[in-house]
């Protein structure tokens, strides 16, 4: 009996929140606010040694740490490799990195009738970015962001004197950048 009593209470509270108008954006927006506090919590963890202040950056100035930070890495790497010697790299970008953000959408509809029957409905949508709090900072939560894209390369190595080094550059160039032969310069270093 309490077992019905119960299967009851809980049909009915099923009865209620389907009657409840909207209830599907309810639960989406709880959802995305519940996404929201994970990834900020995960986004947020920094080792003492890795932080950086970047809050008087500007996105230009960032996204070029990012390239001047992938040239130091890949002269790095080809002077690994054997018979290259020591090198350096210059990486030209077409545009900016781009970020992209989450975004909440808001979706209004109204319903008039008019006098002869008639049944308008009017949809309008509103999206705006999700705004989370970090170091005290309310900025946008970017989901994603994109590395410009790249324009040329020139690498001056000190064995690229060599058509086998020069092809090994070639290669190691073209598989990190994913860039074709045609924007590789290669030279020997003086």
């Amino acid at each position: 009996m309490a077992e019905s009593k119960t299967k009851n209470k809980i049909k009915d509270l099923i009865e209620k929140i389907k009657s409840i108008k909207h209830i599907e954006i309810i639960i989406g927006v709880i959802a995305v606010a519940l996404m929201i506090v994970i990834f900020a919590g995960v986004g947020n963890k920094q080792t003492s040694s890795g932080e950086t202040n970047n809050e008087t950056l500007s996105e230009e100035e960032v996204t070029s740490i990012s390239v001047s930070e992938l040239e130091e890495k890949l002269a790095a790497v080809l002077s690994d490799i054997n018979g290259v010697g020591k090198s350096s790299v210059l990486i030209t970008a077409k545009s900016t990195g781009e970020k992209i953000t989450a975004n909440t959408v808001t979706t209004n509809t109204s319903t008039s009738q008019s006098g002869s029957g008639n049944v308008t409905s009017t949809t309008s949508s509103t999206e705006s970015p999700i705004i989370v709090n970090n170091s005290g900072k309310s900025e946008p939560y970017v989901i994603k962001e994109l590395m410009p894209e790249i324009l040329g390369v020139i690498v001056v190595a000190e064995g690229a004197d060599s058509a086998v080094t020069r092809l090994a550059i070639m290669r190691a160039v073209q598989a990190v950048l994913q860039v074709s032969a045609s924007s590789v310069e290669i030279y020997p270093m003086k």
